[in-house]
């Protein structure tokens, strides 16, 4: 079955493994492009070209994870926390 041209958030966000409220606000603040084929405003209704939704995926950058900087116990960082405060 060939892959549709436009995507429903629903499908990209299962797409991506997200909820589809990650890929509304995306293309209701125009960081992904899309169209509203409605005429209602704020219906919210948008549609996604597939072409646009792969090169989204593609200049989306994931952060390497966090690293520890040292070992050290949840006690020592609470301990540094209320310290903190003492002062």
């Amino acid at each position: 079955m060939p892959k549709a041209e436009y995507l429903s958030v629903r499908e990209a966000a299962e797409e991506l493994g997200v909820s589809h409220w990650v890929i509304w606000s995306a293309c209701r603040h125009g960081s992904l492009p899309s169209i509203r084929p409605g005429t209602r405003p704020g219906s919210g209704f948008y549609r996604i070209k597939r072409s646009d939704f792969e090169a989204y995926i593609r200049a989306s950058t994931v952060a390497p994870p966090l690293r520890a900087v040292a070992e050290c116990s949840a006690d020592v960082l609470l301990i540094d926390r209320f310290a903190r405060r003492a002062r």
